[in-house]
């Protein structure tokens, strides 16, 4: 079945709009431009796909600004709740704590759940630093973070209370976080965004070495039973997509020319049972950080959607829907 949809301007079709999907990696923000709040995603989720629930990922928004500063974080699950009360959206929160204060990111854990209740599904502590200088956010992050003791015994303190860690690394670090799976086998731990295959700066030169180094790690990192892959991330210009200079947006055939590829090699590593999509939006709508409108949310799960209809109707569940609801135990749905 297909429907019509207007998407920002743009006539989608929309494939099997009966197919429910949980959008496994969202942002919501208020304080920066361009704006991408509650209202803002209601408008991308009523595009046509029948989007039952969404897991928001941390993204500094709302944080506190005066007392303990290892309590910051917990702003932002206090802001989601204000916008989302009654879970109409968001069904799982992966908030952020600072893993390296050890246990003692116990008492942050605590008051997260305090404030999120059954919603509270994971914590993303970013780690992703690369050492040819081609990608690097944030100030704070040091090399090799994830092989020191005090990470893995804050990851313990997830595994101890069942949620995940979400992991955002280069594909130059998945040998830390197969490190850190071998160390902390008891965590589940959810890789970002394809395993961070950037393909700009040092690696623009040499692309099929670096796709060769991101193949083969992963390939390994699949191999962990408790490691899983988010399908995504893919409207980032670090990624290197040939779509970012054009003034009209791709269509589902454009993402899966340069993508269908790549997202088939990751559920053929991993398998459907431990693959799950994200829109990873706005931020893969937006292009980071060129924050230019460069996907459309409609025209992404088509062509999402059409990857996994190359697979079993069980398995496309899996990808589109279940493990996204079973890894992050997410009550709502």
């Amino acid at each position: 079945m297909i429907e019509n949809s207007m998407s920002h301007g743009e006539i989608v079709e929309i494939l099997e709009p009966a197919i429910p999907i949980i959008d496994s990696h969202i942002h919501l923000w208020e304080d920066r431009e361009p704006r991408y709040g509650f209202d803002e995603f209601r408008v991308d989720i009523e595009s046509g796909h029948k989007i039952v629930g969404a897991i928001f990922v941390e993204c500094g928004m709302g944080y506190r600004r005066v007392g303990n500063e290892r309590f910051f974080p917990i702003g932002e699950s206090e802001w989601l709740i204000k916008v989302d009360p009654g879970s109409l959206i968001v069904k799982g929160v992966v908030a952020h704590a600072d893993l390296m204060l050890s246990t003692d990111v116990d008492e942050v854990l605590e008051e997260h759940f305090r404030v999120l209740g059954s919603r509270f599904s994971g914590i993303r502590h970013t780690t992703f630093w690369e050492s040819t200088g081609a990608v690097n956010w944030y100030s704070t992050i040091q090399p090799s973070m994830m092989l020191s003791s005090p990470f893995q015994e804050g990851v313990r303190s997830l595994a101890r209370r069942d949620l995940v860690f979400d992991c955002f690394v280069s594909f130059s670090q998945l040998d830390e976080v197969y490190a850190l799976a071998m160390a902390v086998p008891e965590a589940r731990i959810v890789v970002n965004h394809l395993g961070g295959p950037i393909a700009v700066g040092a690696y623009s030169s040499v692309h099929d070495e670096a796709h060769s180094r991101w193949t083969q790690e992963l390939k390994k990192l699949s191999e962990v039973p408790s490691v899983y892959l988010k399908l995504g991330g893919i409207g980032m210009s670090y990624y290197g997509h040939h779509w970012r200079d054009s003034d009209a947006l791709p269509t589902s055939d454009d993402i899966l020319r340069y993508w269908g590829p790549v997202l088939r090699e990751c559920i053929e590593m991993f398998g459907p049972e431990k693959c799950m999509f994200e829109s990873n939006f706005p931020v893969d709508g937006n292009g980071f950080p060129k924050n230019l409108r460069t996907l459309s949310y409609a025209q992404l799960w088509n062509a999402y959607k059409r990857v996994a209809g190359e697979y079993s109707n069980v398995e496309r569940n899996q990808m589109l829907f279940n493990n996204a609801k079973n890894i992050y135990q997410l009550k709502e749905l």
